[in-house]
Parts: C-alpha cells; structure tokens; sequence
C-alpha cells in the first residue's frame, strides 16, 4: 500500500492506494502468507497448535527467539510480522511475553542508533514497530493470522471401500485446530482409541468455537476521512455483514466436516455394532427370561389342571360309583320292603298303610334290607320291631267275614264333595308322581283327614284325578247350542243377508288386512256398509259366548 497525491480544482487531497488485479494477488501472498507452512504441511501445523495448547512456547531459548540476521528494506515485501520478528519457529499462538522478548530483540538489530537510518525513514525500523504494535496485541495477532492464507478444504465425505480414514481426517482436523478459542485441542486419536475420547473428540468439534477474524479479509469498501459520517456508516454495516457472512460459512465448514467424519468414522461404527448387540443381548435375555416365566407359569397351570382333571375323575368315578350303589340300594330297599308288606299284611295285628309306608320311608336300606331278612327266623319279632320305630301306629281294622251277595244292580258312587276334592289336590301335591304307593297314600291321607264314612278307594283317587276340569255334558251343551242356527235378524237384517255375512266371513279370513277384509265383506253383504256389518259381527260374537 501507498499513499499518492491528488491535486485538483479543490485542492490536493492524499489517499492511500493498493494494487489491484495480478499485482494485488503477489502481493497479498508475500504479506499475508502464512508464519507456518501450515497450507503446505499440515504436520507442521498440528506441532505447533500442540506447542501452543501446551504452553511450551515460554520455555523457548533465547537463540530461538528473535532475528538472527537483518532484513533488507528490499525483501520487506516477502517478510511477514512474524520473521520480521523472528518468531518463525513460534508462529501462531505466542503470547505477549514472547512477542516482546523477540521485540527487545529486534530492536538491537534494527535501531536506527546503529547506523545512519532516522526513526522516520527507516522503513525496516517502521515495519518492526508495526509488527510489535499489532501482534503485541491478542485481538490484533487474530485478526493479522486469520488474514493468513489457509487451505479451507475439507474431505468430500464420498470415499472408497478400504480407505484410510485417520490418514484423511486427521490432518485437516490438525490444521483447523489452530484457530480453537478452547484448548487444549483433542487429537482425532486412532482405531485404538476409546469410546469415552471418541465422544469427547466430537463433543467438543461439534461445539467448536473459532477465534478467526474476518474483519480485514472483507474490508473491500475502504473508508477515508473525507467521508461523511453516513457513508461511513454504511461503509462499516456493509463490512460488518461481509464478516458475518464470512464468520457462518467457517462455522459451517466446521460442521460439515465433523459430520463427514461422523459419517465414514469406523469407530462410531463399531461402537453403535457394539451398542446395537448388547441391546440385542439384553432384549434376548429378558426375552429368555420371560419365556422362562411363561413357561414356569404354564408348567404350574397345568400341573394344576391335571391335578384338577384327577380330582374331578375321582370324583366323577366316586360319584358314579356312589350313584350305582344307591341304586342297588334303592332296589334292595324295594325288594325288602315288598317283603316287609307281605308280612305285615300277613300278620295277625298288621300296621295302616299310611303308617306303614312312612315308617319304611325313614328306614335306610340296610336297616329294611335286615328287617327283612329277619322275616325268615323271627317273622313275628322283625315286624314287632318295626312296629316300634312307627310315631303314631294305627291297627288295621280286620275286614268283617260276611256273606258277599252278588248284586247285579250298578253300586251309586258318592259324588265328591269341594272339600274332598281339595283334599284330593292338596294330596296329589304332597305325594309327587313316582312315589312308591303314591295312590295308596292319597287315599290314606283323604280318609285320615277328613275322617270319612265312606273312606275313598285308591280307585275313586284315580277317576276322580283323571276327571276332565270341564263337565262333558256342559261341554256338549255349549257345543250344541253354538251349532244351532244364529238368533233371528234384527234391526233389519234379513235371512239372506245373514247368509251373505256368513259366506263373507269364511271366505274372507281373519289373516287379511283389516279394512281391505271388511270393505271386501261389505261389498259381498247386499244392502249393508262396512260398519252394518261389523256391527252384526260384534252381536253374533256376543250371542256365541253367552
């Protein structure tokens, strides 16, 4: 840069210029280019990031620190801050101390005390107070090393199988590093690495926080003096969003190179192997586990079924068996108290038929089944004995021997009085219908309780039950009088309308539509309306059920 002299009609006026086109791109190499050859050797780099993160840079000797021979005015444009102080080996990330031990230095090579130079003219002498003045200062240093030339690119993400992937990555995570605000910096590290410094390596690129400044790089508008304070204004809006801009496109080149490498790491891969199979172990066992329980509960249930099964086949087989000896006990019982019968009717003092069916009721079977094998020994004893367990005995009145006198005549049946008859139904309730002796036991209960003269017969029980609960002859009354010819007509209705309505009626059913069945009715009655004729049919039906 250079400052020129312009002279016009108001006056002459100086202004600062640049070169512009090939001569601009020559000359921001030789000024700008990088105190590292970090764009040409990425190891370097990374080495002095590393020197940088872990403060070795203050342990440097003497010899290391400084210019060890003078700079010729003519080479200035091919030197930059940092071999004009001799900060070489150093490069980025030296601090204030450094840059003044390196200073002082300086200072005793190119004052110009030394020789015939004045503090005005001596352009190496300038160019060293500059160089001091700027990387003396941290945010100055930035903005001068992020106007450094540096290789941006980036890894496209598309590699081949069998690539080397820390020998891509590694590099360009190294040389990016130099620009961390947060150190130190961790290293991409190596297949061997853990999964704990895998995470913390990407955990902290993913929150990379850059210290590169890219306020020199985009001041394209150049502001002077002779600018009025809103140009300037705009001026400085206009740079400060070129910045911005140029700030987001650095952060996202950061990103998508940690997502690239994210992508084609094959530790992450591994790791995620190793994750995804342990949970597949973990969902295994707890499938085992609980297929193990479903089968510890299954075997239990039907452990329990069989068990349930057995006790129910033993109970069904002790029922059945149960049920087949009550039977045979049931018709030991019958046979035995057919005997017991048999002898009490035989008997000189035998038992009422009521007494005696109930007292055999209370008997079990084997009590019957031994009374009656006693018969056979102690036929007298048996029945004496049975004749104990009765609660109100009653002898058996003898029937009188008389003369029978055959009578040719038909016997007149008493007729059953209200009061028998309800006996009777109140008697057929209490004995149910397969009840050994039950019609005997009616007739027994008409008698005791009524105290009859004429005692019912089981016989008469029988006729009088099977009688219909209609008289026959009211029945047959009732039937003849509804055949007989309907009443005369009245209210004008004549033997050959009634005739008609008849016929009408039967030709014309009940399962019609009721108005359709009438209005065909009347229409088939000569004379008569709708209505004549239901009314007719409503007095006829009347009639009938008198």
């Amino acid at each position: 840069m250079a400052t020129v002299v312009i002279c016009g009609g108001l006056g002459c006026i100086k202004r600062d210029v640049v070169p512009v086109g090939l001569a601009h791109a020559l000359a921001s190499e030789r000024l700008r280019q990088a105190t590292t050859d970090c764009t040409k050797d990425l190891q370097r780099s990374a080495s002095l990031a590393s020197l940088a993160t872990s403060g070795s840079l203050n342990s440097l000797n003497d010899d290391d620190v400084g210019p060890t021979k003078a700079i010729d005015e003519n080479d200035l444009d091919q030197t930059n801050y940092y071999e004009l102080l001799g900060l070489e080996k150093s490069g980025i990330g030296v601090d204030s101390e450094l840059v003044k031990r390196a200073y002082h230095k300086a200072l005793l090579l190119y004052h110009p005390d030394k020789g015939s130079a004045k503090y005005d003219t001596d352009a190496v002498f300038l160019a060293v107070q500059k160089a001091y003045d700027i990387l003396s200062d941290k945010t100055k240093r930035r903005a001068y090393d992020s106007t450094n030339e540096f290789d941006d690119t980036i890894p496209s993400g598309d590699h081949e199988d069998g690539f080397d992937f820390y020998a891509t990555y590694g590099p360009v995570f190294r040389a990016n590093a130099r620009f961390a605000e947060k150190l130190p910096v961790p290293d991409l590290g190596d297949a061997d690495s853990s999964e704990r410094s895998v995470e913390a390596f990407y955990a902290y690129w993913v929150r990379f926080e850059s210290w590169r400044d890219f306020d020199l790089e985009t001041q394209t508008n150049e502001i002077h003096e002779e600018m009025d304070r809103y140009e300037k204004r705009h001026m400085k809006k206009e740079n400060a969003k070129l910045a911005a801009k140029r700030k987001r496109e650095e952060m996202e080149r950061i990103i998508l190179l940690v997502e690239r490498s994210r992508q084609n790491d094959p530790r992450l891969k591994l790791f995620a192997q190793r994750r995804e199979d342990a949970k597949r172990e973990k969902r295994e066992a707890r499938e085992r586990e609980r297929q193990a329980k479903e089968d510890a509960v299954r075997a239990e249930q039907e452990a329990l079924q069989q068990e349930k099964d057995r006790i129910a086949a033993e109970k069904a087989s002790a029922a059945k068996k149960e049920k087949e000896e009550n039977i045979k006990r049931k018709k030991a019982k019958r046979r035995a108290e057919k005997l017991l019968r048999k002898a009490n009717d035989d008997s000189e003092e035998p038992m009422a038929d009521l007494d005696f069916l109930k007292t055999v009721d209370n008997l079990t079977s084997e009590e019957t089944c031994a009374l009656a094998a006693r018969l056979e020994e102690d036929s007298e004893g048996a029945l004496a004995d049975l004749r104990k367990l009765c609660t109100n005995p009653i002898k058996r009145k003898q029937p009188e021997k008389k003369v029978v006198k055959i009578d040719t005549t038909e016997k007149k049946k008493t007729p059953w009085s209200e009061e028998e008859k309800k006996c009777l139904d109140k008697a057929c309730k209490r004995f149910k219908a397969g009840s050994m002796q039950r019609w005997e036991q009616i007739a027994d209960y008409i008698n005791t309780q009524l105290a009859l003269d004429v005692p019912r017969s089981r016989q008469e029980c029988i006729e009088q039950f099977q009688k219909p609960l209609v008289d026959p002859k009211q029945h047959a009354e009732r039937v003849k009088q509804a055949n007989q010819a309907p009443p005369p007509p009245v209210d004008g209705w004549s033997a050959e309308q009634q005739k008609q309505l008849e016929k009408a009626l039967r030709d014309f059913p009940a399962s019609m539509e009721k108005n359709e069945r009438w209005s065909k009715i009347a229409d088939a009655v000569s004379g008569k309306s709708k209505r004549d004729c239901v009314a007719r049919f409503k007095e006829l039906r009347a009639a009938l059920k008198k």
